[in-house]
């Protein structure tokens, strides 16, 4: 619910995107995603905590 992966961006599965979770354009996702963050992947992975 309310997930959003920006375009370009590759899932390599399996994970799971949380709940109003955001994955940057451009990004390689091999980890889950916590609910309400923001994960950015350009060298290595981030996570973004939203409030």
């Amino acid at each position: 619910d309310g997930a959003f992966i920006g375009s370009n961006s590759s899932l390599v599965a399996p994970i799971i995107i949380n709940k109003n979770a955001k994955i940057a354009a451009g990004s390689v996702i091999n980890k889950d995603i916590p609910a309400k963050y923001l994960a950015i992947e350009r060298s290595k992975l981030k996570f973004i905590k939203k409030n």
